[in-house]
């Protein structure tokens, strides 16, 4: 992996807070810094990282620096697992059925550039990378709120031979430029937002050709399981994450003059798995069993769109 020259990058991005305002590289007076600057902000470049969101943006917003402070501690915890990608086998089946589907869909458009938002550690762009077997993708714009997982992203994509720009943001204020029309890639990172219909329904408004994005999803049963305490939790934000609502979205879609495709699966928590079947989860013929009926009641039940994840496409219409 290369880092993107900014020089020749600057162009694709505008001020994340003022639209109208676009950006220049150029070095600070006192100390030689280079940044980039808008009319009226300066963003820092650190280890070839652009810091278009700090702390000093998320202070009117508690719970989004919570959301920082939960993914560095963790990230700091677990920082060999991060780097690496160690997921149970489990977890990685439920994760890849999820990317296959959003591959299939991906693929179909040109996908030389992926922009994608609220990354991460880069778990899902390394695992995308090593599925595209014909190396369509040449260049990744990857990005999340915590410039320390931005820093795990640049280093998980060391070993793939690409090129990359790398920036932190907040998910409600993306400063890539609609005109570049490259797609929007957003992996379960939008429910844990204040409210994601609000952050989908900003990202359609702006006016990027292609979206995709997969996140949980709001269905009857989740409705009555969440009655009880089993289908939401409150994270390290305090934050409890919000289901996607199938029919909101297909409203805003209408509204914003955007095609949409959404397949469906259901996902069964890891930790209820392991409550439902005791000693026995430990047994890889128990859980190949497990998921195999997962997957078909996923199959089937997509055809009425009624799984709790939900894989999606906005395509801007042609007006």
């Amino acid at each position: 992996m290369k880092f993107t020259n900014i020089e020749n990058v600057i162009h694709e991005f505008y001020c994340p807070y003022h639209k109208n305002e676009n950006l220049t590289l150029k070095h600070q007076e006192n100390n030689g810094e280079l940044i980039i600057s808008s009319e009226n902000k300066n963003y820092k470049i650190i280890d070839n990282i652009i810091e278009f969101c700090s702390l000093n943006e998320l202070q009117e917003e508690p719970h989004k620096l919570r959301e920082v402070e939960g993914i560095d501690k963790a990230h700091k915890q677990y920082q060999g697992a991060a780097l690496v990608g160690r997921w149970n086998d489990y977890i990685l089946h439920l994760r890849m059925v999820k990317l296959k589907l959003l591959i299939e869909e991906l693929f179909q458009d040109d996908v030389s550039t992926l922009v994608f938002l609220g990354s991460g550690a880069g778990t899902e762009i390394t695992q995308i990378l090593e599925m595209d077997k014909n190396k369509k993708i040449k260049r990744v714009l990857a990005s999340d709120i915590s410039l320390n997982a931005c820093k795990i992203s640049a280093q998980r994509l060391e070993k793939y031979d690409i090129e990359a720009t790398i920036f932190s943001s907040d998910l409600d204020y993306c400063p890539v430029k609609k005109n570049t029309n490259y797609p929007i890639v957003i992996i379960d990172a939008l429910h844990h937002t204040p409210d994601m219909h609000k952050s989908i329904e900003k990202l359609l408004a702006y006016g990027y050709k292609n979206i995709y994005f997969v996140e949980p999803t709001n269905n009857l049963i989740i409705k009555l399981l969440e009655k009880f305490g089993l289908a939401r939790r409150m994270e390290y934000s305090g934050l409890i994450p919000g289901r996607l609502e199938i029919e909101r979205l297909k409203t805003m879609a209408n509204e914003y003059q955007y095609s949409l495709k959404i397949n469906t699966i259901w996902e069964f928590p890891a930790d209820y798995y392991r409550k439902l079947f005791g000693s026995l989860a430990s047994k890889k013929t128990v859980e190949k069993l497990f998921l195999s009926t997962i997957d078909a009641i996923s199959y089937v039940t997509n055809f009425i769109k009624s799984g709790n994840s939900s894989i999606v496409h906005l395509k801007k219409k042609n007006v």
